[in-house]
């Protein structure tokens, strides 16, 4: 069975958006941020920078990364739908072959 994507609701776009791209920026940032934290907290008093503040550094990658891939993330959705949704007025839109399932025998 042939099926044309014709419009996609851009918030509901923009919510999976957020959520996968703030899922991945966890998982990006979390080592990250920890990795900068451990290595900002022996750096001492190198540079003039307190280890404190370099420790700061990589608490805060780790929890502004995700929140920020999130919220970019959204918008990012949003705009790609938005588009879609001018652009398939005037092409068409995507062309999707779907199967269907037939009764399933459950043994």
């Amino acid at each position: 069975m042939t099926t044309i994507l014709r419009r996609i609701e851009p918030v509901s776009l923009a919510k999976v958006y957020a959520v996968v791209t703030g899922s991945l920026m966890l998982v990006f940032a979390l080592p990250a941020g920890c990795g900068l934290a451990l290595f900002g907290s022996m750096s001492g008093e190198m540079g003039g920078v307190g280890a404190g503040f370099g420790a700061g550094i990589g608490l805060v990658v780790a929890l502004l990364y995700p929140i920020f891939g999130a919220v970019f993330g959204f918008i990012a959705g949003w705009l790609y739908g938005f588009v879609y949704n001018l652009v398939a007025d005037r092409v068409g839109g995507v062309e999707l072959e779907l199967d269907t399932l037939g009764e399933v025998d459950i043994l």
